[in-house]
């Protein structure tokens, strides 16, 4: 989707320290050589082609966050999703994508991938309608990639409360693109430590 690469402490408005958020960073690294950047923040952008021809809307959604094919897409928050919140089509607008419950209203969306997990394909291979597949803060639900309508492999993680698309940044305790590029061992002992509010979010919801 984004075509400029621009980090996040550049971003006007966008200044401001919230590192006590509800939601871990989305991604992470196998190897510390590797990293992360946002390419494109929430709200109004330039309207471009993307590489099937489609046009991406000018009203950005959620934000983009790009990296290496293959790179680990994990879940900002423990959550639960239904089959009829994933979406398999190579192709089309989203392209593999699937939307995690929160609870208390927030969901995240985790779009563009190249594949989910294993685990996840099999839920998929012999789940029905509205059976649930629950998965732990920081723990690994897909892989980038470039599906559906993008210009080049990255994640676009969207957000939403109550049903309203709001800005990633409002939640999100990453701020750099070095908090997105943790390495996954950091980021799950994070997560750890950080239970304590999945914890506190499931027993409201």
């Amino acid at each position: 989707e984004g075509t400029i690469p621009r980090d996040a402490r550049e971003v006007e408005g966008q200044s401001e320290d919230r590192s006590s958020g509800f939601l871990s960073s989305p991604t992470c690294v196998m190897n510390a050589r590797d990293n992360l950047r946002t390419t494109s923040e929430f709200g109004r952008r330039r309207s471009f082609r993307t590489t099937n021809g489609a046009r991406a809307s000018s009203q950005h959604q959620g934000m983009d966050i790009a990296g290496k094919p293959g790179a680990p897409i994990v879940a900002a928050a423990a959550g639960c999703m239904k089959v009829r919140d994933m979406r398999m089509n190579r192709r089309a607008g989203w392209g593999i994508s699937l939307v995690l419950d929160h609870g208390n209203g927030l969901t995240t969306q985790y779009s563009h991938m190249n594949n989910f997990t294993k685990e996840i394909r099999e839920f998929i291979r012999r789940a029905k309608r509205n059976e649930v597949y629950c998965v732990k803060r920081g723990e690994q639900i897909g892989f980038i990639g470039q599906t559906g309508n993008c210009t080049g492999p990255h994640l676009h993680f969207g957000v939403k409360e109550n049903g309203k698309n709001v800005d990633p940044r409002k939640y999100l305790r990453a701020q750099t693109n070095g908090d997105f590029s943790k390495q996954c061992s950091v980021l799950q002992a994070e997560a750890a430590e950080l239970s304590v509010l999945d914890s506190m979010a499931q027993e409201y919801a």
